[in-house]
């Protein structure tokens, strides 16, 4: 998982292919998700961080979005 994590990431830098760079975004959004959801429902209160990703993965999505279409 943290292999894919990497690759994803050169995907969303590099801009090599917009498929791979939005498939990329989608593995990221899906995996804070889950992270968000897991740590609700174990009920730890560690679900802040997960919280402050989805809020940096919105915004690095909008902003490339933005900048590069």
């Amino acid at each position: 998982l943290a292999l894919a994590k990497i690759l994803g990431i050169i995907a969303i830098v590099t801009k090599y292919s917009k498929t791979l760079k939005y498939f990329a975004y989608a593995g990221f959004f899906f995996n804070i998700i889950l992270a968000l959801v897991a740590h609700i429902s174990i009920g730890d209160g560690g679900y802040g961080l997960a919280v402050f990703a989805i809020i940096l993965w919105g915004i690095s999505f909008i902003m490339d979005k933005r900048m590069f279409n």
